[in-house]
């Protein structure tokens, strides 16, 4: 049995070209799944040896080799970016956006007029926009390390509803993600420690509701199997963490609309310092 990727290019979109033989196993329902999301698998001949598949977005994937619905073998997608890249996320592909374009003054980020231009409506719900910066981060401890960011959602709510905002820290083995929203759509968070969800249906995530007519300032800090989450200096959220990221792979925003970062600092006390102010 054999599965492993090769990367065709170091640039996004990027074909990945899967080497696999599962001829042992003489079945005809054999998958290659790009990542943990099933709506990204797709279909190969049981007794085939490649098979190209198209990913348009940077991140840390473990592919899937299935057959008869059992996962036979995983390989590791590592798709990185060079800095920060943008991304609208719009189907069948994303749009990406250039660095003149998410360059901001002051911020890094995108204008309701910008993405109306891009995505042809001036309405935003359910559309989002990504910031990633997606590296081998060697000098972070996962288990020990401090991410502040600065941030807002400007969509008027004409635009954008709940004006929803996703804060990810991602990992080799798992991802944080931490939610923010307009304060009258906190119902719908659902923040990720790494080894746990954190539901807006069965608990109080009122501390994460936003006015987003003012920045935002975000500290997040995971230390001895706790993290803490500070807003605008305000503990928030204090809970464990019993598992770690494994290695830090990236940093990414995500924005219901428009979005605004003025600063990014990743670093662990005594260790590595990553500080991007923009």
């Amino acid at each position: 049995m054999k599965f492993e990727a090769v990367m065709v290019s170091d640039t996004l979109p990027n074909s990945v070209i899967f080497n696999y033989d599962a001829s042992v196993f003489k079945s005809d329902s054999v998958y290659i799944q790009q990542s943990w999301d099933p709506t990204r698998r797709e279909k190969v001949e049981g007794d085939g040896k490649q098979h190209t598949s198209i990913y348009y977005n940077p991140g840390y994937f473990i592919a899937k080799l299935i057959v008869d619905n059992e996962i036979k073998k995983e390989c590791v997608v590592s798709i990185k970016t060079k800095g920060w890249k943008g991304i609208i996320e719009t189907k069948p592909v994303p749009v990406y956006l250039s660095a003149k374009e998410i360059n901001g003054k002051g911020f890094m980020g995108i204008s309701d007029s910008l993405f109306h231009q891009k995505t042809g409506s001036p309405v935003f719900n359910d559309t989002w926009v990504k910031f990633a910066n997606v590296r081998e981060f060697k000098d972070i401890d996962a288990g020990n390390f401090n991410l502040e960011t600065t941030f807002r959602n400007p969509s008027a709510v004409e635009a954008s509803v709940c004006r929803r905002v996703k804060v990810l820290v991602l990992g080799t083995s798992s991802a944080i993600i931490i939610p923010f929203s307009d304060k009258g759509c906190i119902s719908d968070l659902n923040l990720l420690t790494a080894d746990h969800f954190i539901s807006g249906k069965d608990h109080n995530m009122s501390a994460f509701g936003c006015d987003f007519s003012k920045f935002q300032h975000l500290i997040c800090k995971v230390e001895k199997q706790c993290m803490k989450i500070y807003l605008n200096n305000k503990l928030i959220l204090d809970t464990e963490q019993k598992t770690t990221l494994g290695k830090i792979e990236g940093v990414r925003f995500e924005f219901e609309g428009a979005g605004e970062i003025k600063d990014v600092k990743l670093s662990t006390p005594g260790g590595g310092v990553y500080d991007d102010a923009f």
